[in-house]
This record gives C-alpha cells, sequence and structure tokens, in this order.
C-alpha cells in the first residue's frame, strides 16, 4: 500500500475515533442530565413552630410552656441544622449586649486615673459594668437550658410543675432531652466563642419525606429555681472606697429577671452522598441549602 493512502486511512480512523468519543461524551452528558431531573430536590416545612421569635417573659419558677420548633421533610432527603439566637428581654442579643458591655468597661478602665476627680465615680462604675457582665452572661446560659425535648409524646404537660430532680430523673429515663445535653443528644451542638450565645444544632440522623425533626417542644422553668443558687465572680464596694472580687449567689430566678426571647431558623442541605450532617453542610456550596421560616407551614 502506498504511503498517502495510509495516511489518509489513518486520519479517517482517528476522524471516527474523535466523532466516536465525541458521540459518547455527549450521551453521557445527556444521560447524567436526565439522571438529576428525575433526582427529587429535598424540600422541609416548618410545620410545627411558635413564630421565628419566642416570648418567654413574666414567668416564675415552675412554669411550663408548651412552645415548640420543628420541621417535617416533604420531598427527597435531606440533613437539617436549626439556629437559635437568645435574646434578652429587651430584644438584643445577649452576645451583642455583652460586647457592648466589654467595650464600655474597657472605656472606663482607660479613664480611671487616680489624680481625678471623677476617679471613685469612674471606679465604681468600671466594678459595676463587670458585675452586669457576669450576671448577664449567666442569664443567657440559663436561657438555653429551658429548652426541653420530649422523647415521648406527652411526658410533658402545662399543667405540672416540674423539679430540677424529676427532670434530670426523665431524662436520664431517656424520656427527655434538653438543648445543652451532651449524653444522648440527637443533635451536635457548634457555637463560635466570641458569639456563644449563638448556636446551631445539627440533627444527626438523614431525614426523608414524612419525617419530622424537633428541637423542643417545650421551655421550662423548675420549681425550685427561686431556691437554686449559683456563685459568680462579683465586686464588692466598701466604705474605704475599695472594691473587692469576692463571689455573691443568686437564685436562678433571679438572674433570670425579665424573661428572655428565642429567635429559631432551620436550613436543610441535600444529603445525597453524604453521611453525616457536618460534612453535608460543610459541602452547601456545590449544593442547594434552603433556608426556611414559619411561612413555610402555610
Amino acid at each position: 500500500m502506498k504511503k498517502p493512502q495510509k495516511l489518509a486511512i489513518y486520519t479517517a480512523t482517528l476522524i471516527l475515533l474523535s466523532l466516536a468519543a465525541i458521540a459518547l461524551r455527549f450521551y453521557l452528558e445527556k444521560r447524567e442530565e436526565e439522571q438529576k431531573s428525575d433526582m427529587t430536590v429535598p424540600a422541609a416545612a416548618v410545620t410545627v413552630s411558635d413564630g421565628e421569635e419566642i416570648d418567654v417573659d413574666g414567668l416564675s419558677a415552675g412554669s411550663t410552656l408548651l412552645k415548640s420548633y420543628g420541621i417535617e421533610v416533604t420531598s427527597g432527603e435531606c440533613f437539617v441544622r436549626f439556629t437559635v439566637q437568645m435574646l434578652d428581654s429587651d430584644g438584643a442579643s445577649f452576645n451583642d449586649k455583652l460586647e457592648a458591655k466589654l467595650e464600655e468597661i474597657d472605656e472606663y478602665e482607660a479613664m480611671l486615673d487616680p489624680d481625678s476627680a471623677s476617679y471613685l465615680a469612674f471606679l465604681q462604675a468600671y466594678y459595676s459594668l463587670q458585675n452586669e457582665y457576669f450576671q448577664l452572661e449567666a442569664k443567657a446560659q440559663l436561657c438555653f437550658d429551658t429548652l426541653c425535648l420530649e422523647l415521648n409524646q406527652g411526658e410533658i404537660t402545662e399543667s405540672f410543675s416540674y423539679s430540677s430532680s424529676l427532670l434530670e430523673t426523665l431524662e436520664s429515663q431517656g424520656k427527655i432531652t434538653f438543648a445543652n445535653s451532651d449524653e444522648g443528644s440527637l443533635f451536635y451542638k457548634e457555637y463560635d466563642e466570641e458569639s456563644p450565645f449563638t448556636r446551631t444544632y445539627y440533627y444527626s440522623q438523614r431525614l426523608s419525606a414524612g419525617d419530622t425533626a424537633l428541637l423542643f417542644s417545650s421551655i421550662i422553668i423548675p420549681k425550685d429555681w427561686d431556691t437554686l443558687t449559683c456563685e459568680l465572680t462579683y465586686f464588692q464596694g466598701y466604705e474605704d472606697n475599695t472594691f473587692q472580687e469576692e463571689t455573691k449567689e443568686f437564685t436562678y430566678i433571679e438572674l433570670l429577671d425579665e424573661g428572655f426571647s428565642i429567635n429559631v431558623s432551620a436550613e436543610i442541605v441535600d444529603a445525597d452522598d453524604f453521611d453525616s450532617p457536618l460534612a453535608a453542610f460543610n459541602s452547601a456550596q456545590t449544593l442547594a441549602v434552603t433556608t426556611l421560616d414559619s411561612s413555610s407551614a402555610d
């Protein structure tokens, strides 16, 4: 066979192979698109909710509120996470108030000049602000301790006042759990140390259409919180215009003061190809994350 004929056959073969490769690629891409179109995009609705912001005010020791927040998956498979931000009774977030309090403390510390005529006033304000900071921080932590989730339906009733010891017993029996619980919890908890009172709760289980996930089903102020106390750092002032770092006891109900509010929201992410919610949400930039609100329940 002559050389030009060999070259022509070789060229034709390359062209045929190239066309075959293009056709195969087109077929695979089309098949992938068809498979994607057949996939069910996960969706969910906030079906059990008392609103995105729940006010907890005017309460006394022994109060039980059947307030809840949760979702129901309407299609597909997904993981869910809830974000809870605790707010003080004035509606401001504890994170913001604590940060502002620290800034005030720093400002007064910078103005502490023993030779100044206002020194004693500044010194008193400086230590008073620190006392307020410690109490506000303790209150914010207590707020999370009130969020209760029934694991046995009907275990918590609004007409009953629960003691701390009874709640501990119910929790040890696997009948209830709390947002701050670690043992046997259905959630992985996560928060930034700079914003400790905005917390994210990842529901540990994969959810399918028809499944529900509740973050909490009641808010409980134990009846002994008017006598149970905690010790906080406290700067005590004396007649000789000195201040001493000591500790002071506060009842839990004193710290809760005029109450608080809970701001809560939920997000879902496609569970496809992931074994855990953390892995799924960490890859959310390539997946559709749906932000839910209480209007989804309508």
